[in-house]
């Protein structure tokens, strides 16, 4: 080898081998070839093995529709004394604690802004609904993600009634604040509903917030706009007495108590079929009645309508059936353009009528002095269905004017 070529060929082979100056140790160039090519061989078996051998990646890092957290109907008593918000416009539902308090909506371009407050100022719930449409392309949104533009962030997305919904907050930093955004189930309009603990650095209500926040959307419920009821083309009620206003189909006509010939004791208004009002009207054609209600039975003086409201609203929430054996039930609390509302089932009869019929009622307390009730009346159950939906769509148009 190296060392043989190393030798002085002009010697006699029998002759002896003269003593090597060298070292029999390998010198140090050889050495370092070696470890060069140790290295070298190493880097090749980890690059070869790490192909052969992926890493493992975690699995909440992939995103799996089929595999994404949905948030949990939470199944407690507690949500029958709770109030509900009604967007019947764009088909939003929800619940909220029952002492909390909703400001007036603030319109938008698009959409609105609506906020609810815990008494005490510790938790405000915010909702925002706008139109899906992006200013820059003119087209809407195709998903929640690019309507954000997180870009890198990190951000946790989980089901909300079926619904994929994005969850940017809390963070780091923000732990105090809590955030959904989702679309509606036809995709026209981006909903965002926010929960802020005021006091950032307890904790203890920050938690209690995240629990609030996850409480309010398991009962968030939506549905689709398939069949919702154009209104553009119906007429507008407008009460100039007690301010509000909305909106009531054309095929209905609107009555006094004088062509009805019959006084409820308030200022009353009623809508009966425009095909009834040929040989004039009686009250056995309405089928949605108004009242504004400023007095409630003069044994209860001035506060008459604080206590007449206070005892729907704490009222037990029952279901339909209990009619079987009493006048009225509660169905639930709500909120009507900002005020507390309550709605009821009843079973009544007007004076001069020998028959009864069914009612369902909501009654929005505009102040300390005033309430407004609209009820449909119905004497057979196979028109209930559509006087329900007539009373969804003017309750949902309903607003009370600026002061």
């Amino acid at each position: 080898m190296d060392h043989a070529a190393n030798q002085d060929l002009s010697l006699s082979p029998l002759e002896p081998t003269p003593p090597s100056s060298k070292s029999p140790f390998p010198s140090k160039k050889v050495i370092g070839c070696v470890l060069i090519l140790l290295l070298i061989a190493t880097g090749l078996f980890v690059i070869y093995y790490d192909s052969t051998h992926p890493v493992p990646i975690a699995p909440q890092s992939i995103k799996e529709v089929s595999k994404i957290p949905t948030i949990a109907v939470i199944q407690t008593t507690d949500f029958l004394d709770w109030k509900v918000y009604t967007d019947t416009k764009n088909s939003l539902k929800f619940h909220y604690p029952n002492k909390w308090v909703a400001a007036a909506q603030q319109l938008t371009g698009s959409g609105y802004t609506q906020e609810i407050t815990s008494p005490d100022g510790m938790y405000r719930l915010e909702l925002i609904v706008r139109g899906n449409y992006n200013n820059q392309t003119g087209k809407p949104f195709p998903d929640i993600t690019s309507y954000l533009n997180l870009g890198s962030l990190h951000v946790n997305t989980i089901m909300v009634d079926g619904q994929e919904a994005i969850q940017a907050l809390p963070r780091a930093g923000s732990e105090n604040e809590n955030n959904i955004v989702f679309f509606s189930k036809d995709k026209a309009t981006i909903i965002e509903i926010n929960l802020t603990t005021m006091t950032k650095f307890n904790s203890d209500n920050v938690d209690n917030g995240k629990k609030l926040f996850n409480q309010i959307l398991s009962t968030v419920k939506l549905s689709t706009t398939d069949g919702q009821t154009d209104t553009t083309s119906w007429k507008t009620f407008q009460s100039s007495s007690f301010m509000y206003s909305f909106k009531y189909p054309p095929l209905l006509a609107l009555q006094t108590t004088a062509d009805v010939g019959f006084t409820t004791g308030w200022e009353s208004s009623f809508l009966v079929p425009k095909s009834n009002l040929q040989g004039g009207t009686s009250i056995r054609d309405v089928k949605i009645e108004i009242n504004n209600i400023d007095k409630v039975w003069d044994w209860y003086g001035k506060e008459g309508i604080n206590k007449y409201f206070d005892s729907l609203w704490t009222q037990p929430i029952e279901p339909e059936s209990a009619l079987s054996n009493k006048r009225q039930v509660k169905v639930e609390n709500l909120t009507v353009d900002g005020h507390d509302a309550v709605e009821t089932y009843e079973q009544d009869s007007f004076a001069d009528a020998r028959d009864h019929f069914f009612s369902r009622s909501i009654t929005i307390k505009r102040d300390n002095n005033a309430l407004v009730e609209i009820r449909t009346i119905v004497y057979d159950q196979k028109d209930r269905k559509e006087l329900d939906r007539v009373l969804d769509d003017i309750i949902a148009s309903f607003k009370f004017n600026p002061k």
